[in-house]
């Protein structure tokens, strides 16, 4: 595990797409659910008191949002929090272990429309 005081910041977004803080560009991200990085330490203290889910010695490296949504990476495994419904009640956990993740890739983000870096993970696991 990495010092929690020089954790790099994972920019979404490649260094030439100088447009990323407009409106437009917001309306976009919004549009086609693009996550935002969040601070680390912030998700950490909420899954640790609010919604205990995680070990006393696990660490949050990278977390991010999209909408009531949230997805990090700790120490241990890959977190999906995902908010069903109109009003939040029902809240769904999804933990995948690094132990059974088989594969991954990563795509960076292109043009204008293309606004969002996607991170697919494979595993051995059935889902729906």
């Amino acid at each position: 595990s990495q010092d929690r005081g020089t954790q790099d910041y994972v920019d979404p977004v490649p260094p030439n797409m100088d447009q990323k803080q407009y409106t437009a560009g917001n309306i976009l991200d919004w549009l086609g659910d693009n996550a935002m990085q969040v601070d680390a330490i912030e998700v950490e203290k909420r899954f640790k008191t609010e919604f205990p889910i995680l070990l006393a010695d696990e660490k949050v490296e990278l977390a991010f949002k999209s909408g009531r949504d949230t997805k990090f990476f700790t120490n241990r495994r890959v977190v999906f929090v995902d908010v069903k419904g109109l009003v939040g009640k029902k809240i769904e956990f999804l933990s995948l272990p690094y132990s059974s993740i088989h594969a991954f890739y990563v795509q960076t983000a292109g043009a204008i429309l293309d606004r969002d870096t996607e991170v697919r993970i494979f595993t051995n696991m059935v889902g729906d």
